[in-house]
């Protein structure tokens, strides 16, 4: 049984746990241009998850 480690707007938000998550190098360019685009809501979700305040969802 899957552990709900929160919930969002009434919907349980699961723990999913992925041992061996593919890496897609292609992926780090873009992120590198979103960083340097400053993307509002890129901005507002990374000061949320870096003040651990997102939900309490563990990245």
């Amino acid at each position: 049984m899957k552990e709900i480690i929160t919930n969002i707007k009434g919907i349980p938000i699961y723990r999913n746990f992925v041992e061996n998550l593919p890496y897609n190098p292609l992926l780090k360019v873009l992120l590198k241009e979103k960083r340097k685009a400053r993307i509002l809501s890129e901005v507002i979700f990374w000061k949320k998850v870096r003040a651990k305040k997102f939900h309490k969802i563990d990245f």
